[in-house]
């Protein structure tokens, strides 16, 4: 298969360096498959998001060659060749080091979404943070969330999150009287734009190590979610959500809570409970823009942080309650064709796997490929 490219020259003094790689998106081509990738990122702390496969986990620069890595650390391609289009793009073109016949071509483009700078609409009510928590918790709320009546099963000086409440209801109804750190009246927008607009890059809220999203229909308690981001911190995870317990309402099998493991190994974590590191925020926080829906926006963030062995999980030893049927509140037809638009952009494919898991007796099941279907799909009996 032919790579096609524009028009190239390469001028003497064309001089690529670590931080031109970083500050720019690129779309990656291969000339077995056409486009790998139209949209990815070499990230400063060496990580690569939005390719898979190609042994395309972390990247080095290293006497003016771009170098790509394997999870293991193996060299899987260089790229020595920087061309200039007329408009001033940039193109690399390398090779694979595990198949000679294999050519790679990156080329700048514009990138999808970006962290919003700033948001002039937003405007917190904060009270004085009791401590220096790590944790936040994030939820869109109108007047009938359940969030108030979370059980409060630990002090609140032992609570491990603060809570920040982007209130979507009646604005006569603002702020809730609820326990929340931060408090912001959204009610033009629905969840994850709204979210985008308070993750500007001045917003307080980027002061923590992890962030739960939940949905205004959850119900959990205080200390499952203490729980939550304990597990979360201690196993390194990235991404990651509660498992869903019986009785919930559900779209995908694979979130229901499946008792024979504490977690589950996935590369699929939905969007109405997500979990991200710090480190996967600032991957997947600008497509929080691109749907109006959410929908799609699950697989996306999977696939741009999919290249992290052991990254991504559903926990099953907090199962939370869904309490509401999904999709009653918008046009489903409409947000299905958002999804196909959204994982187009990114070239997300669907895809929902367990790849082992931790049991409670403390062993651990790894695979590299998807594994039994018990662990994806337990039994759906007793589930509405």
């Amino acid at each position: 298969m032919s790579v096609d490219q524009p028009e190239l020259q390469s001028p003497e003094n064309l001089i690529l360096s670590k931080e031109k790689l970083v500050s720019k998106t690129w779309s990656f081509t291969s000339s077995s498959r056409g486009v790998v990738s139209p949209h990815c990122k070499f990230l400063i702390s060496g990580f690569v998001s939005g390719i898979l496969g190609h042994g395309a986990c972390w990247w080095e620069f290293n006497a003016n060659q771009l170098f790509l890595r394997d999870h293991t650390d193996r060299p899987t391609a260089a790229f020595d060749r920087f061309f200039m289009d007329s408009a001033g793009h940039l193109s690399l073109t390398g090779r694979s080091l595990l198949d000679a016949d294999l050519i790679f071509i990156l080329n700048e483009r514009a990138a999808i979404s970006e962290i919003c700078e700033d948001s002039t609409d937003v405007s917190f009510i904060s009270k004085n943070r009791q401590s220096r928590r790590r944790n936040l918790v994030v939820i869109r709320a109108n007047e009938t969330s359940v969030h108030p009546s979370w059980p409060i099963d630990v002090r609140t000086e032992d609570r491990n999150w603060d809570l920040c409440t982007s209130f979507y209801g009646d604005a006569s109804s603002f702020p809730m009287n609820d326990f929340a750190e931060y408090q912001v009246l959204q009610n033009k927008n629905r969840k994850w734009p709204a979210i985008h607009k308070l993750f500007h890059r001045n917003s307080p809220l980027w002061d923590y190590d992890y962030f739960l999203f939940p949905d205004d229909d959850i119900d959990m308690s205080w200390g499952s979610i203490n729980r939550i981001f304990d597990v979360s911190r201690r196993l390194n995870l990235h991404l990651a959500q509660p498992a869903l317990g019986a009785g919930s309402y559900f779209s995908y099998k694979i979130t229901l809570q499946n008792e024979l493991f504490n977690l589950r190994y996935t590369n699929f974590i939905e969007a109405m409970i997500p979990l991200f590191s710090r480190f996967a925020m600032e991957i997947c926080a600008p497509t929080f823009a691109t749907s109006h829906s959410g929908w799609g926006l699950d697989y996306v963030w999977s696939y741009l942080l999919g290249n992290i062995p052991r990254s991504i999980a559903i926990i099953d030893e907090t199962p939370v309650l869904h309490r509401r049927p999904v999709g009653n509140s918008y046009d489903t037809s409409a947000a299905r064709a958002e999804m196909y638009r959204v994982m187009a952009q990114y070239g997300a494919p669907i895809s929902q796997s367990a790849f082992g898991g931790l049991v409670p007796s403390g062993w651990r099941l790894i695979s590299s490929e998807p594994v039994d279907e018990c662990l994806s799909n337990p039994s759906d009996k007793s589930f509405r």
